[in-house]
């Protein structure tokens, strides 16, 4: 499979990580007299799809590692372990992005169970641990990816039973963080779905990534699935779970799933027929550079750093105009900077790793400096 062919999947990637920027922003700095009407809700429903994207992104991207080195991750190779590596970083900036300031300068320290929350970037690493152990033990990509989809179904089929678990603060804190929404806003039950859903349309989607056939049939699916279950909750028959159909009932995840498939679709007709044009490589840089465009971006938008821009300049109550500024005015420095992180990756890997090393050694001082400081 050429990287022509897999262009259509940073296309998706670069819309999920520019738009969650956008997310992020909105969620901050727009009024709340703003946050109705029928422009607010549509934006909210598309806002939905961007998580999920995000998920779903990671678990196709990790059947493709699997198919390339299926040999090496089988029998616990370098291959696996480099991959093992990474999902060990990503696990250390979703904790780190996540740390109890208040709790740790307390003395003694005050309640550290927050850190325990749960959002993407764990889902991302528990998903994708649950896809590898699955391969490794069928020692077959190709039984492991109808083992993702059977897995998904179940997941979509279970969901009116995973929304009625009730979790109260007598249940340990581990239960909560893994499946409580009121605990973590991306509960790996059922969230980590979409990183299972992703790896098993992966291996259907990218061994035929260059068929026009196949764009079009996840056009059409995606978009008819996503009409049909929104037609139907809009205008009955009534199901049991309509009353907390946005909190997770399986037609959400019908829908989310067939808008992801909509756009992956149209990102792999763009990339099969793309003329010259400066959008598609910026998207492809944002998508091959999205986990440093989120860990980024988070790091300015609800850190120090944002609070106190929010504050100064009163952005606390911005219309739709401000927060477009706004997202221009993050994105822009952040994007220019993925490119020269790119660069430095692909010219001076060797730079990379110690960057890399360096600024995680730093956070962990940082830490640690917290704790007994």
């Amino acid at each position: 499979m050429s990287k022509q062919r897999l262009a259509f999947l940073d296309y998706v990637r670069g819309i999920a990580v520019l738009w969650m920027i956008q997310v992020h922003i909105t969620n901050q700095i727009l009024d709340p007299a703003l946050r109705t009407g029928w422009f607010f809700t549509i934006l909210n429903v598309s806002n939905g799809f961007v998580a999920p994207a995000f998920l779903f992104g990671a678990g196709m991207g990790l059947w493709i590692a699997l198919s390339r080195k299926a040999d090496d991750y089988m029998r616990l190779g370098t291959a696996l372990q480099r991959y093992l590596r990474r999902l060990a970083y990503i696990l250390a900036w979703a904790f780190l992005l996540h740390v109890p300031i208040k709790a740790l300068v307390q003395r003694p320290i005050g309640d550290l169970s927050s850190w325990l929350q749960i959002d993407v970037l764990q889902t991302i690493v528990a998903g994708s641990l649950l896809c590898l152990a699955i391969a490794i033990v069928l020692r077959s990509v190709s039984r492991a990816t109808v083992a993702y989809a059977v897995l998904a179904s179940a997941t979509i089929i279970a969901a009116p039973y995973l929304m009625g678990i009730q979790v109260d603060e007598s249940q340990p804190m581990l239960l909560r963080v893994l499946i409580d929404r009121s605990v973590s806003p991306f509960p790996m039950v059922p969230w980590a779905l979409y990183v299972v859903a992703g790896a098993a349309m992966a291996g259907w989607v990218v061994p035929r990534a260059h068929q026009a056939s196949t764009a079009w049939w996840l056009v059409g699916v995606g978009m008819s699935a996503a009409t049909i279950v929104m037609l139907r909750y809009c205008f009955g028959p009534t199901m049991p779970w309509d009353e907390a159909w946005w909190q997770g009932s399986p037609e959400l995840m019908v829908f989310r799933l067939g808008g992801i498939l909509c756009v992956m679709g149209a990102m792999m007709l763009v990339a099969n027929y793309e003329r010259p044009t400066k959008v598609l490589p910026f998207l492809q840089t944002m998508g091959s550079e999205s986990l440093f465009m989120y860990i980024s971006h988070l790091m300015i938008v609800y850190g120090a750093t944002g609070a106190w821009l929010i504050t100064t300049l009163g952005l606390s109550h911005s219309n739709y105009g401000m927060v477009a500024i706004a997202w221009i005015v993050v994105t822009a420095p952040l994007a220019a900077l993925a490119y020269g992180w790119r660069w430095i990756r692909k010219h001076h890997p060797h730079w990379a790793f110690r960057i890399t090393a360096a600024h995680m050694a730093s956070m962990v001082l940082w830490l640690l400096w917290l704790m007994v400081g």
